[in-house]
């Protein structure tokens, strides 16, 4: 029987579409074979040392145990919490008992005095953290910081609104997941307005706190 060249036309469109699909096909096939990028914050394992340029944003909240030294004559108790975010820096002393990532760290915090008088604090800070590579899902970490606050706490230890803070710490991750961790954290929390009033005692309290953070 003889093809009419409607018939032609038809079986020449399904060829080529047979054809692309095939190339197409192909296509796909080579770029899964392919080796693809690592999407993982780490660069070996969990606790092995974050790749470069990895994010971190968290809350923490906790409370203080007021401790009066260096010149503080009451004992100041808080609570607190902050939201806080992070750029970790490539692995540094690498292949050593040391080695890990440094965190630059922002965080802004707030909160009251409960003890001796009820008087609001808040603020910003910011500072190092390094975080050490163990290779397992505990990532312990030092940190400190220093930045800008507000208080009402007032006589005897501070005599105005505006004061500085300074911080420094140890505490650990324990990552749940991959890019998921929860954290427990002690810090020594200082405040005082470097001699711009003459009540300059300060006060000096230490913190303790648990807190949630995802890597991005």
């Amino acid at each position: 029987m003889k093809m009419k060249e409607h018939d032609l036309k038809i079986i020449g469109v399904l060829f080529l579409l047979s054809l692309g699909s095939a190339v197409f096909a192909r296509q796909t096939l080579d770029m899964t074979n392919q080796p693809q990028p690592n999407p993982s914050i780490w660069r070996n394992n969990i606790g092995g040392g974050f790749n470069p340029d990895v994010y971190s944003v968290g809350l923490m909240a906790g409370a203080t145990i007021g401790t009066p030294v260096w010149g503080t004559r009451q004992h100041h108790d808080l609570a607190l919490g902050n939201a806080n975010a992070a750029w970790i820096f490539p692995e540094s002393l690498r292949d050593t008992r040391l080695a890990g990532n440094l965190e630059l760290r922002g965080e802004l915090f707030g909160g009251a005095q409960f003890y001796p008088r009820a008087h609001y604090l808040t603020g910003m800070t910011v500072g190092p953290r390094y975080d050490f590579a163990t290779g397992s899902r505990f990532v312990p970490f030092i940190d400190g910081g220093l930045g800008l606050s507000g208080t009402d706490i007032g006589k005897p230890d501070i005599g105005g609104i505006f004061e500085f803070n300074l911080q420094f710490g140890a505490g650990t991750y324990y990552f749940i997941r991959d890019n998921f961790a929860i954290s427990v954290e002690y810090r020594w929390l200082h405040l005082s307005d470097a001699g711009i009033t003459k009540i300059n005692q300060g006060v000096n309290t230490q913190f303790l706190a648990g807190g949630l953070t995802w890597f991005f």
